[in-house]
């Protein structure tokens, strides 16, 4: 079985723009190396042979001791080509697996041929010598190691110069192991280490950077090889299986050692006991530390800049800085706070579109703004074995140039819209000769524009008031005619106005009232959302009511006029964090009369003889009124008795009462009644029984009745003068008969 342990903790960072990262300058001799014989101020090769004893031990490299006894002799670039074993170069069964300790192969090299060129031969050329699958562009690999059973190790070292242009250095790397399960202390182990010369030392940078490969999985050493599982394969049976790894990729980030000298070391050994071997294939690159940013992206994008983090790892993680841009993003204060960004996360996510948002300040002095220039973090995770990740973090500072669309409208309420661009840039200053604005009749600024203007503060005119749309095109200043011009262009929603139509509605709708009757006026205007109603009133004052829709009232002054000023809506401009409320308003009047009641007039023919018909006419201060008789006051259900102004009856009783209805042409409405007296005459006399002394004098009374006259036999000269009074004195000279006549009206 084989195994690996993989510990790493790398703190990357950023830098504006993305150097080239060609191995000639950066990691001299690292990829594709055509020969050992590399050696400048920058970079150079060396190796060490070893031997492992079965009673090695188990391997250690976080202090060196990898259960190898090293020779003291360190080989220069220059003696690496020819170290070489003392066994038969077809030891292994192919010339291919000669027995050289280190040996550069490439994509081409047999002893296969066809499509087994550049592929082991002793896995069945299933194992590839280069990791074209990973990275195309990597034709060339070195096999530490060999197929000698001879208990051998082997070190090749790689000692460069740290610069921001290397500093984010990729190792691949593939196995090849025999018949594995002797123990830790005895199996073949693959490990890879940084180390870091002090004086004439090479000393451990840290226990993050170091992976181990056991080929036998224990406790301390991490998680159990399994055929099938994280690339390993076997080939073969018994004593001669062959287990391999296929290519697999890990990032190392070196930022911290920049300007000095490391040393990565990769070493590889055989079985303790002398019986199995271990081999490896090597690749390697390196790149800057940094993120791409390709700048502004221009158009109606919201994305103010694209991200780019170095491809190939397992899983990419965004963040953004919480109290903005970090000034040194060679050496990021460890108390500077990143929020992850949602949904930005996964193993292909190595591209991240910043947005505005992303600029939003959560913490630190300027908490709440929107920062100029934002620190964004990629958190990459790569390992040898997943279930050992280590993370390498990467940073860049962005500025936020791209133009954010924003605007002001005023509207005069007649179709009149006047537009002010108020857009804006974090770091860049506006082109105002640039600014175009495309206007469209409708919100999906379908067909051909209406206009094109320029110029910041622009107006247009609609012919049909409501919902528009407006292409708003803003530009950077570009100072380099050369570079591409950053500028945001978008469609925008715009509204252009109109004055509401006033109305007034009167229930009843004849705005034609009696006093102190009930009407209700109601806003009519067609999608009004605010009101005003003002209603003089007869002592002078004003009754002001605000936005409601309907009022009830009742009126005894006459005529009313009615006043109400309308609003037709209130609309929000785009973009939404800049809105503003307009209102169009308008007025209208409308008057509403109230009339009195009528006032009744009685002609009476109200005391009739008895069997005649009354003749009681009724007139009124008002024309056109109708008349309606009941014998009873406002009987529900009762049959007018006759209709007209005068009353003809027949008195029903000797004291007869009839109720008149009468109605005005507005339909107000009076009531009277009229009582009518049937004449039946009484006389009253005093004294009672009629007799008097000479010279005093009898009174005499009519009554029920209308009129009356009187006559005396034998003629009395003191009724002369009474004949036609309703009351009689008289002072007769000798007894005389009075006769009292009652007439009606």
């Amino acid at each position: 079985m084989n195994k690996q342990v993989i510990f790493l903790l790398l703190i990357m960072f950023g830098v504006c723009g993305w150097a080239s990262a060609q191995s000639s300058s950066a990691c001299p001799g690292f990829k594709n190396p055509a020969t050992f014989n590399t050696m400048s101020a920058n970079a150079s090769y060396s190796g060490q042979l070893g031997t492992k004893p079965s009673s090695g031990g188990t391997p250690n490299p976080m202090t060196g001791a990898t259960g190898v006894n090293w020779a003291s002799t360190v080989y220069s670039w220059n003696q690496l080509a020819g170290l070489t074993s003392s066994m038969s170069t077809s030891y292994c069964g192919s010339t291919l697996n000669s027995e050289t300790h280190f040996r550069i192969m490439s994509n081409t090299d047999g002893p296969g041929t066809g499509s087994n060129a550049g592929k082991d031969p002793l896995v069945n050329y299933a194992l590839p010598y280069c990791p074209t699958a990973l990275d195309p562009s990597i034709t060339k690999s070195i096999r530490i190691g060999n197929c000698r059973i001879s208990a051998e190790a082997e070190a090749l070292y790689y000692t460069m110069n740290v610069t921001p242009t290397n500093a984010l250095l990729f190792v691949y790397y593939a196995i090849v192991v025999q018949a594995p399960g002797h123990g830790v202390s005895s199996d073949p182990a693959f490990i890879v280490r940084v180390t870091k010369q002090t004086g004439s030392t090479w000393s451990q940078i840290s226990d993050t950077l170091c992976y181990m490969v056991s080929s036998t999985p224990t406790s301390s050493a991490g998680g159990t090889v399994v055929i099938g599982q994280n690339g390993w394969h076997s080939t073969g049976s018994g004593y001669e299986m062959i287990y391999y790894k296929d290519w697999n990729k890990v990032a190392i980030s070196l930022n911290k050692y920049l300007y000095q000298t490391v040393r990565v070391e990769m070493m590889v050994s055989d079985c303790g006991a002398s019986g199995h071997f271990g081999y490896c294939y090597v690749a390697g690159d390196c790149q800057p530390m940094q993120i791409k940013a390709s700048g502004c992206p221009s158009g109606a994008s919201a994305v103010i800049d694209t991200l780019r983090a170095p491809t190939g790892l397992t899983n990419y993680a965004w963040y953004r800085s919480r109290s903005g841009s970090v000034e040194d993003i060679y050496n990021v204060p460890a108390d500077v706070h990143f929020d992850p960004i949602p949904n930005s996360s996964g193993a292909t996510n190595n591209t991240y579109f910043a947005r505005l948002s992303d600029f939003n300040l959560t913490e630190g002095p300027n908490a709440g703004t929107v920062a100029n220039t934002q620190t964004f973090m990629c958190q990459m995770t790569s390992a040898m074995d997943p279930a050992k990740p280590f993370i390498s973090k990467v940073y860049v500072n962005v500025d936020n140039a791209k133009p954010q669309l924003a605007l002001d409208s005023v509207s005069d309420c007649d179709g009149n819209i006047y537009l002010t661009n108020l857009s804006y840039s974090g770091t860049e200053n506006l082109d105002p000769t640039k600014t175009r604005w495309r206007f469209y009749e409708d919100t999906a600024a379908s067909g051909a524009p209406l206009t094109t203007l320029s110029g910041d503060t622009v107006n247009y005119h609609f012919s049909a008031p409501g919902a528009h749309s407006v292409y708003l095109h803003v530009e950077t200043e570009n100072s380099d005619p050369t570079a591409d011009v950053c500028y945001t262009e978008r469609k925008i929603n715009i509204r252009s106005l109109s004055r509401p139509e006033p109305a007034i509605s009167v229930d009843p709708a004849s705005r034609e009232l009696c006093i102190d009757q009930e009407c209700t006026i109601s806003d009519a205007t067609p999608g009004s959302t605010w009101r005003m109603w003002a209603i003089p009133q007869a002592n002078g004052t004003m009754d002001t009511t605000y936005n409601q829709q309907s009022l009830v009232r009742s009126f005894n002054y006459d005529p009313v006029p009615i006043y109400l000023t309308a609003r037709n809506g209130q609309y929000y401009l785009n973009p939404a964090d800049r809105r503003e409320t307009i209102w169009c308003e308008a007025s209208t009047q409308d008057v509403i009369h109230v009339f009195t009641a009528p006032e009744l007039h009685v002609s009476p023919d109200t005391i009739v003889c008895n069997g005649k018909q009354t003749h009681v006419t009724i007139s009124t201060d008002v024309e056109g009124c109708t008349y309606t008789w009941y014998r009873h006051l406002n009987q529900e259900g009762e049959n007018p008795l006759q209709t007209g102004n005068i009353l003809r009856q027949t008195p029903y009783a000797d004291v007869s009462t009839y109720y008149v209805k009468v109605t005005s042409p507005q339909g107000c409405e009076a009531w009277d009644s009229v009582t009518v007296r049937v004449v039946r005459p009484k006389l009253t006399i005093t004294p009672a029984d009629g007799r008097i002394c000479f010279g005093e004098i009898a009174h005499l009374q009519g009554s029920q009745a209308d009129h009356y006259s009187w006559t005396a036999s034998p003629y009395d000269a003191s009724l002369v003068g009474q004949e036609e009074n309703q009351e009689i004195h008289v002072s007769p000279q000798e007894t005389t008969v009075y006769t009292m006549t009652g007439h009606g009206s």
